[in-house]
């Protein structure tokens, strides 16, 4: 399975979960726009911009606007930073210093796990990473699955579904 399609398979796994545990959960849409080739005279799509992240959610209690990034490993190794777009930093991070929750979520293959890093921990992660004597541009896996760096996703049986537990993405602890 294409590591694209296993981002898309991820995603909806978080939001069936989110809607079992009675959750808002919104997909963000990447504003389009019609675009005329005038070479070819072809109307196309155009994306207008990236959308800041992939989703949100909101717990029921108490309302936190809870950010959401998704990344997904086709094979387990590095974690590439250049998968994460500057303006991805950015969003996440901005969100948790204005009081919401952002998190980038990280799904590993063999044995399936996800991992979850804050957005001002993600930033702080790549700019140490990037101040080693001998510059980092991956995070390993170590880190990755390191409970001191990043908090581990559990999935979990409720009524009878295999869920991710996202109570610990709302939890002020982590």
């Amino acid at each position: 399975m294409a590591a694209k399609n296993l981002g898309r398979t991820f995603e909806r796994e978080i939001q069936q979960s989110a809607l079992h545990l009675g959750w808002l959960y919104w997909k963000l849409a990447v504003p389009m726009s019609t675009r005329t080739n005038r070479t070819t005279n072809s109307t196309y799509l155009a994306k207008l911009q990236e959308p800041p992240y992939d989703a949100f959610l909101v717990h029921p209690h108490g309302g936190r606007h809870v950010a959401l990034e998704f990344k997904s490993l086709a094979v387990r190794g590095t974690f590439p930073l250049k998968n994460i777009k500057d303006h991805q930093f950015d969003a996440l991070e901005r969100v948790d210093q204005v009081g919401g929750m952002a998190w980038m979520v990280v799904r590993l293959p063999e044995p399936l796990e996800a991992w979850a890093i804050r957005g001002q921990d993600l930033v702080k992660l790549r700019n140490d990473l990037a101040n080693l004597p001998k510059p980092r541009v991956s995070i390993p896996i170590g880190t990755l699955t390191d409970e001191t760096k990043f908090t581990k996703v559990l999935r979990t049986r409720v009524e009878g579904k295999t869920i991710w537990d996202l109570r610990v993405l709302v939890d002020e602890r982590t």
